[in-house]
C-alpha cells in the first residue's frame, strides 16, 4: 500500500522543467544589465529549463538570429535595424515572434505586423525597468511563445523614472530642495561647497547601469565639490531637479542625456538656468574599441552625441564613458573613462 501511495505521488508531480523544450529568446538591447539577475529570479519562481536566454548588444552578428523562437529588439538605431533586416524577415517567415520597443520600431525595414496585445506589455516592462519587471517580461515571453507550462504573469509595475540620485541615498529625490536638505545633512562636504550638476537618462537608473555616475560623483566629492546627479528626459523638463524657485545653485552643468531628438524647451531651460553647460558623451564601444577606431565615435552617433547637444547650448564635448564587457555574463556596463 505504501509503495502504491509513493508511486501515485510521483506520478502526480509535474514533469521537471529541464525535461521540456525551452523557449529560445534572443534579446538585442544595450540596456540588458538586469537580465542575468532576472533569469535567476525567473528560474527560482517558475523552474529551470523553461527559457534559453541569449543577450546581445545592438551590434549583434546577424547569424545569431537564426534558430531562436523569440527576438526582442529594444531601441535599435536605424543603421542596425537595416543591417538585421534579412535575418529578421527570415525569422518571421519561419514563425519566430518578433517583439520591438518602441512599438513602432521595425516598420520601415522589417515590414512587421505588431500584435499590440502581445507587444504592448513588453514595451511597458522595459519602460519601467527593474528586476521585477524583467522577470515578468521573461514569463510573458514564455507564455506568448507557446511554452507548455502555465505561468502566472505579473503586470508591469511602474518604477521611479525621474529624480536626483546619490549612491548613499536609499531612493531618488523628487526635487532639488529635498535633495539638498538631505545632502547637506550627510556631512560629506562643507556647507558652502560649490555644486555641479549631471543629467543622465532614467534608463541608467532603471537598469542599474550607474558605475560611471558613481565615479563622477566620487571624483568631484573627493575634490570638495558637491554633485546633483539628476535623471529624466527630455532635458527641458528637468527644472525642478536643477533649480529652486527658478534659480539654480549649480556652477556648471554636465549633460549626458542630450543625445536624442532635440526638443525646443531644452535650450530655453539652459538659457533660463544661466549655467555653463558641458556635453559629456557616452559611447557604446569599449575603451579599447574606441581607441582603435580611427573614426572616433561611430558615424551614426555623431549627430546625436555632437550636433544635438551643441544646438541646445552644451559645449566642449568630452568622451566620459565607454561600454565595457562584464566578466561571466553576456552583458556590458558603462564605465567612466580614467
Amino acid at each position: 500500500m505504501l509503495a502504491f501511495a509513493v508511486a501515485a505521488v510521483v506520478a502526480a508531480r509535474p514533469a521537471p522543467a529541464a525535461a521540456q523544450t525551452p523557449i529560445r529568446l534572443l534579446v538585442i538591447a544595450n540596456t540588458n544589465q538586469l537580465l542575468p539577475q532576472a533569469l535567476q529570479t525567473f528560474e527560482k519562481t517558475y523552474g529551470t529549463g523553461l527559457i534559453e536566454l541569449e543577450i546581445a548588444s545592438d551590434d549583434v552578428e546577424p547569424a545569431r538570429l537564426r534558430g531562436v523562437d523569440v527576438i526582442l529588439a529594444y531601441y535599435l538605431s536605424a543603421f542596425n535595424e537595416q543591417r538585421l533586416t534579412t535575418e529578421i524577415k527570415a525569422a518571421r517567415d519561419r514563425g519566430a515572434r518578433i517583439l520591438v520597443a518602441p512599438a513602432g520600431a521595425g516598420q520601415r525595414n522589417w515590414e512587421l505586423t505588431v500584435d499590440d496585445k502581445i507587444n504592448a506589455p513588453v514595451v511597458q516592462y522595459w519602460d519601467h525597468g527593474g528586476v521585477e519587471n524583467m522577470t515578468a517580461f521573461l514569463a510573458h515571453v514564455y507564455t506568448v511563445a507557446g511554452g507548455s507550462r502555465r505561468l502566472r504573469v505579473p503586470p508591469p509595475v511602474p518604477q521611479v523614472d525621474r529624480g536626483i540620485y546619490h549612491p548613499r541615498a536609499a531612493a531618488p529625490f523628487a526635487s532639488l530642495n529635498d535633495y539638498l536638505a538631505w545632502y547637506r545633512g550627510q556631512n560629506i562636504l562643507r556647507a558652502d561647497a560649490p555644486l555641479v550638476g549631471l543629467t543622465f537618462f532614467s534608463t541608467n537608473w532603471k537598469f542599474h547601469d550607474l558605475d560611471h555616475i558613481d565615479a563622477f560623483i566620487a571624483a568631484f566629492e573627493k575634490r570638495g565639490i558637491g554633485v546633483v546627479a539628476a535623471f529624466d528626459w527630455p532635458l527641458g523638463a528637468m527644472e525642478p531637479l536643477l533649480a529652486i524657485d527658478g534659480r539654480s545653485p549649480l556652477r556648471v552643468l554636465f549633460v549626458l542625456n542630450q543625445s536624442m531628438a532635440a526638443r525646443p524647451e531644452d535650450p530655453v531651460l539652459l538659457e533660463k538656468l544661466g549655467v555653463h553647460t558641458i556635453n559629456v558623451m557616452a559611447t557604446r564601444q569599449s575603451q579599447k574599441e574606441w581607441e582603435e577606431d580611427v573614426r572616433g565615435l561611430p558615424i551614426d552617433r555623431v549627430r546625436n552625441t555632437l550636433d544635438l547637444p551643441e544646438s541646445a547650448g552644451a559645449t566642449e564635448p568630452i568622451l566620459f564613458a565607454t561600454f565595457e564587457p562584464v566578466a561571466g555574463v553576456e552583458s556590458r556596463i558603462s564605465r567612466a573613462v580614467p
